[in-house]
């Protein structure tokens, strides 16, 4: 069995007991439930069997000192309910609602994690809700939790669908349309109504690595992006479904298309050019450069700041299809960039 818990999360030192002292220090009924393999025979000491055969979470013992044990149960417990559809047992939950506060006392790291599960298991917008009511939300992440009766303008006049939505229940929304979404793409979805400033400290807070935060922050700040793709240079719209991780770009669009006015024009339009790009043709996205700054060199251009501009202009002409070989290229920048020749006056 384990031994005290003085930091709240990992025991002292581990001690040999027998089975039924180890079953009654775990967290959950629906965990403590042995089998000898032996015998082929179920050990249940804790109506293990029972709870889940009424989907219940109940904690095995004292609630409060299991949780007192190890403070991370208390998000266990949620991403548990949230899950399997599970109820949390009423003493349970009154537990965590007594005990909340304690959770801090947890690493940020371990409590990152765990929430990434409870936004990524299944039914996010069911564990974001339990943790708003047992006060965990307003402690892990106070600046979701706030956005409750804060509004926004929602919809499109043109419609008749103009309405004002509570950004928490909006939020619920989008994780409602959830489907085994990355961890970056289920954060950046929490934090959509949160300030981008805020949300780039939180995601400092969480401990995330460069890349993770990275990904997340670029997902909150380009959505607004979307609604122009139709208007756009080709060569842009190029660039811009070639970045890096564009499928959760694409997804938190058709979230927050789906959580708001339901049209999916924009989502479809991408979809469809994705597999234009993507044709027999070859990749329309990730053509092979036709000309680097080693050949405008061989050509007389002088090294410098105007390399960058040259070679994107070119790149963008080759990838609307105005230019298709090196040559067409080298022609195209002595005719266009010839100022910038070493031997031009």
């Amino acid at each position: 069995k384990d031994g005290t818990y003085q930091d709240g999360r990992h025991p002292e030192n581990v001690l040999f007991t027998n089975e039924k002292e180890d079953v009654m220090r775990r967290d959950f009924t629906i965990n403590g439930i042995l089998y000898d393999p032996m015998n082929d025979e179920i050990i249940d000491y804790v109506d293990g069997q029972k709870d889940i055969q009424d989907k219940v979470i109940r904690a095995i013992g004292d609630p409060i000192q299991r949780f007192e044990e190890d403070k991370l149960r208390m998000l266990r417990a949620i991403r548990f309910s949230a899950r399997l559809s599970y109820t949390i047992e009423p003493g349970t939950w009154k537990a965590i609602q007594t005990y909340y506060t304690n959770i801090n006392e947890v690493s940020v790291e371990r409590i990152r994690d765990e929430l990434a599960k409870i936004l990524t298991e299944g039914q996010a917008s069911v564990g974001i809700r339990l943790l708003d009511q047992s006060g965990l939300l307003n402690m892990i992440l106070p600046e979701v939790s706030q956005l409750k009766n804060i509004e926004r303008v929602d919809g499109s006049p043109g419609d008749g669908s103009l309405g004002k939505v509570d950004m928490f229940c909006h939020t619920l929304l989008l994780l409602d349309h959830m489907t085994k979404p990355s961890k970056e793409l289920a954060l950046a979805v929490l934090l959509k109504h949160v300030d981008w400033n805020l949300a780039r400290s939180i995601c400092g807070r969480l401990k995330l690595s460069n890349k993770e935060k990275s990904h997340v922050l670029s997902l909150v700040q380009q959505q607004s992006i979307f609604n122009t793709l139709p208007q756009m240079r080709e060569s842009e719209l190029k660039r811009f479904l070639r970045q890096e991780h564009f499928k959760d770009h694409l997804e938190y669009h058709r979230l927050e298309a789906l959580a708001s006015h339901g049209k999916l024009d924009i989502y479809d339009f991408c979809v469809h050019k994705l597999a234009e790009y993507w044709s027999k043709h070859g990749n329309l996205l990730h053509p092979k450069k036709i000309l680097n700054g080693n050949m405008l060199i061989k050509l007389g251009f002088k090294a410098g700041s105007s390399f960058k501009s040259m070679l994107v202009e070119v790149e963008n002409l080759q990838l609307e299809g105005v230019l298709s070989t090196e040559e067409e290229a080298i022609e195209y920048v002595k005719t266009h960039f010839a100022h910038l020749l070493n031997d031009n006056p």
